[in-house]
């Protein structure tokens, strides 16, 4: 009788053993999914900042741009004033 469960407590160890090894493969394929999308989403947030740097740096242009020409048009007025006179 002892031997008789002895054989089946093995059957159930190997049973149980093949059944975690699986897992661990399976959880190991869904970690390396999950590495590969964490190396994606890290290539994409260092996108994302190259083009937010590089929006900044056009606003600042077109910022500057928009002063250079207030500044013009201002000194235009204020030759056209003078050689016109009000």
């Amino acid at each position: 009788m002892q031997l008789f469960k002895l054989y089946h407590n093995e059957r159930d160890i190997d049973d149980l053993t093949e059944e975690k090894s699986k897992k661990e493969r399976t959880l190991e394929k869904e970690q390396h999914k999950r590495d590969k999308i964490e190396d994606e989403i890290k290539e994409k947030k260092k996108e994302h900042g190259k083009l937010m740097r590089e929006l900044t740096k056009i606003d600042q242009g077109i910022k500057e741009s928009v002063c250079s020409f207030c500044i013009l048009v201002n000194y235009c007025l204020k030759k056209l004033l003078v050689t016109f006179g009000t």
